[in-house]
């Protein structure tokens, strides 16, 4: 997988890390950085596109055995770059 954009520091929340296999984390941010978003819209993933462009906020959705997990990257073209993995609940 070729990644697309800085994930900066990356952030695990700690429901994250109580229920979902570190495994499964490290895959979704590999895949959330090469530009697959995991299951968006055609909408949110438009909104991913200029993001990476322009910068902004880039989020992306994966199904675990545990439940759904999101992966955000804040800050894509600034010099504060984070990327944080967090259950829905956690937002």
């Amino acid at each position: 997988m070729t990644k697309l954009f800085d994930a900066g520091e990356i952030f695990v929340t700690q429901g994250v890390q109580e229920k979902v296999d570190t495994g499964y984390v490290a895959l979704f941010v590999k895949r959330h950085l090469s530009g697959d978003f995991g299951e968006l819209d055609d909408e949110d993933f438009a909104v991913n596109t200029l993001a990476m462009r322009q910068g902004g906020s880039i989020h992306s959705v994966y199904d675990s055995p545990q439940g759904k997990v999101w992966v955000i990257t804040s800050g894509s073209k600034t010099s504060q770059v984070y990327t944080t993995v967090l259950l829905p609940e956690e937002y």
